[in-house]
């Protein structure tokens, strides 16, 4: 067996048994322990049917990594082409798109970072990049929304 995936079953199995002790303590109702151990599984059975990274997407994984410490250090010029080279690579990447977003909105390029955020969501709609994504879209236009009356009141004083 693989070292990564003998791992993933150690862990599973520890907190498969931590909530049988809790359940056993009367520390967790069984509903609760039932529903935790569920999550596990879940949780297990994606990492062990994920298939493994093709090396395109490895070159994917470092190009976004050095575009998030570009972006860490404010550089979003920097980081904008690295997360562009992550998608040269991996044309599916949702987390690549997600962060060029971030950049891109960084760089008041605000209908390019709504673009890419809904790229992000199109791709893999159900992974956590297309989560924050959408969370960042929606959060973003209730902002808008907000807004819009005081931005209509203040362009009429103007004129």
């Amino acid at each position: 067996m693989p070292k990564k995936l003998r791992q993933r079953f150690q862990a599973y199995e520890a907190e498969v048994s931590t909530h049988l002790r809790r359940l056993f303590r009367r520390e967790e109702k069984p509903r609760e322990a039932l529903t935790a151990v569920a999550k596990d599984t879940r949780k297990l059975a994606r990492k062990v049917l994920q298939p493994e990274p093709t090396e395109n997407h490895k070159q994917a994984i470092v190009w976004v990594k050095k575009g998030v410490a570009a972006y860490n250090l404010k550089e979003y010029e920097d980081a904008e082409q690295c997360f562009r080279r992550a998608l040269a690579f991996d044309e599916n990447y949702a987390r690549a798109y997600l962060y060029l977003g971030n950049a891109l909105y960084k760089k008041r390029h605000r209908s390019e970072a709504f673009a890419a955020w809904e790229t992000a969501i199109d791709v893999a709609p159900r992974s956590e990049a297309a989560k924050m994504a959408q969370e960042k879209l929606d959060r973003l236009c209730k902002d808008r929304d907000q807004d819009q009356p005081f931005r209509e009141l203040h362009e009429e004083r103007r004129y």
